[in-house]
């Protein structure tokens, strides 16, 4: 965080590049589903969520709605996959484009 108290990126990855031991991430409730970022890459933003959460119509709304949302305000590409290492590689599930 900044000195005034506000959130900075830069320095949140600095001090990640700096130390191998630190981690850092966020969790969002969507409606009842939990997405985690753990911030492994400047590029790459990578959210998890546990697919036992989504059952039906009505539990899936809300990965629609924070995948929508994440594709807005970030004006980039948002693509869903199962979990694992090379994405690039992997079908997409989910796939929402600007």
């Amino acid at each position: 965080m900044a000195e005034d108290g506000a959130l900075d990126a830069a320095a949140v990855w600095s001090r990640l590049e700096g130390d191998p031991e630190e981690s850092a991430n966020l969790a969002i409730d969507v409606d009842g589903v939990w997405f985690t970022c753990y911030f492994f890459d400047i590029e790459e933003i990578e959210f998890t969520f546990d697919p036992s959460d989504v059952i039906d119509a009505t539990s899936f709304a809300p990965v629609r709605a924070f995948v929508t949302w994440l594709g807005r305000a970030t004006g980039r590409e948002v693509i869903v996959t199962m979990e694992g290492t090379d994405h690039a590689a992997m079908p997409a599930l989910i796939r929402w484009r600007p």
